[in-house]
């Protein structure tokens, strides 16, 4: 993913340099519409491309809640008082359908990579699934908090 990303940053800096050129030696006209749709797409490009660059899942425990944060969103909040069970799994991207902050008709996931993960079952019966590499350690964080 890593690769993907600079290939995607590298090919924005591409045409962003290609237009400005254009522009600048008078071959192109930077009109209204097109000027919008170029902004627009590279921001979104370079935003994914970032996004990509930095993968980081931040996993904070506190004596309420559990959230996951997917650089720089928060994309899970969890209250202690909801969970039913939480026991380790094996999670690979085709359980969660890729890569990132995943809902799927089975409940949602939060990784980046396959491996061990700390699944969580709520009372209602939904389950929230996070990769960590540290999974042993996610799952006695969250039995001491919740007792």
């Amino acid at each position: 993913m890593t690769a993907l990303a600079a290939a995607i940053f590298a090919l924005t800096v591409f045409f962003t340099v290609v237009l400005i050129w254009d522009v600048a030696t008078g071959r192109e006209q930077l009109g209204g519409p097109l000027a919008v749709i170029f902004v627009i797409v590279g921001v979104i490009l370079l935003c994914t491309a970032m996004l990509f660059l930095v993968r980081r899942i931040t996993i904070t425990v506190t004596e309420t809640h559990v959230c996951g944060s997917l650089f720089p969103f928060r994309v899970m909040r969890i209250p202690l008082d909801r969970i039913a069970h939480v026991e380790a799994v094996c999670v690979d991207w085709a359980d969660a359908g890729g890569i990132g902050w995943r809902i799927t008709g089975r409940g949602q996931y939060l990784l980046w990579d396959t491996g061990t993960a700390a699944s969580i079952t709520l009372t209602g019966g939904a389950t929230r699934v996070i990769r960590t590499n540290q999974t042993a350690a996610l799952i006695e964080a969250l039995a001491v908090n919740r007792d």
